[in-house]
């Protein structure tokens, strides 16, 4: 028994060390890697666990977006996107390198589909043009094209006219800390002790909104009634307003 478990531990990390040398030779030389396997987990809107063919985990960042972080508007969604995307699929991976956190950046391609570009159109991940030198001429004008439509469709996280991207939400620290009105919704706690807007449920909560919404300093949203700001959940900033 003792053998036999030692043989597939021995098994295992040739495995790992093996898939590891390879991406350090693409990040190297600039050649690309590529693996298949199925995605058991999804992290965030641009992360996911995959279960490679030698039966490995990995850890893998989609290359060229970035997606909401937990606490911006549509971090939910944006995963949730992602879950119906790829959650127990077989998908295909192309990488060059992995991050200083051990990621691998890769391009996943499902039934031929670009993932990153899907997130992309659907208005659930900013093209993440810092990294854009990365991408091949092609993909970096459709990615560039894809999130122009969005925008101008201004479909989720192009609802307001200047989102923060999350790259901005994270170089400064910012994070939402919300609690939980009586309503089941969420609110800024700076603002707990504001009105909030009263409901049973979320669709009950959409006929409170009764002027355009405004951005609040922290990523909330409000509407002014009777020159007081009224904030509203994160989850109704989406609302098309009724007068």
């Amino acid at each position: 028994m003792k053998r036999v478990l030692a043989t597939k531990r021995k098994f295992f990390f040739a495995a790992l060390a093996s898939l590891w040398i390879a991406v350090a030779a693409a990040t190297l030389t600039g050649q690309e890697v590529e693996f298949t396997g199925e995605v058991t987990r999804v992290i965030d809107g641009d992360t996911v666990i995959v279960l490679d063919d030698e039966k490995l985990q990995r850890r893998v960042r989609l290359v060229a977006i970035d997606a909401p972080e937990k606490g911006q508007d549509f971090s939910v969604e944006s995963k949730k996107s992602l879950s119906t995307l790829v959650y127990g699929k077989r998908i295909t991976v192309t990488t060059k390198k992995t991050d200083r956190y051990g990621r691998i950046i890769g391009k996943i391609l499902i039934d031929g589909v670009d993932v990153s570009l899907e997130q992309i159109r659907l208005g659930l991940a900013w093209h993440f043009k810092e990294y854009a030198k990365e991408q091949s001429a092609g993909d970096r004008e459709t990615y560039a094209e894809a999130e122009l439509a969005a925008r101008k469709e201004k479909l989720k996280i192009w609802f307001f006219a200047n989102p923060t991207p999350p790259w901005s939400f994270r170089s400064r620290g910012a994070r939402a800390n919300p609690v939980m009105s009586r309503n089941g919704l969420r609110t800024e706690s700076k603002y707990a002790r504001q009105d909030v807007v009263p409901a049973r449920s979320f669709l009950k909560a959409v006929d409170f909104v009764k002027g355009p919404l405004q951005r609040g300093p922290r990523g909330g949203c409000f509407y002014m009634k009777n020159s007081k700001r009224i904030y509203v959940a994160r989850e109704l900033c989406w609302v098309s307003n009724k007068e």
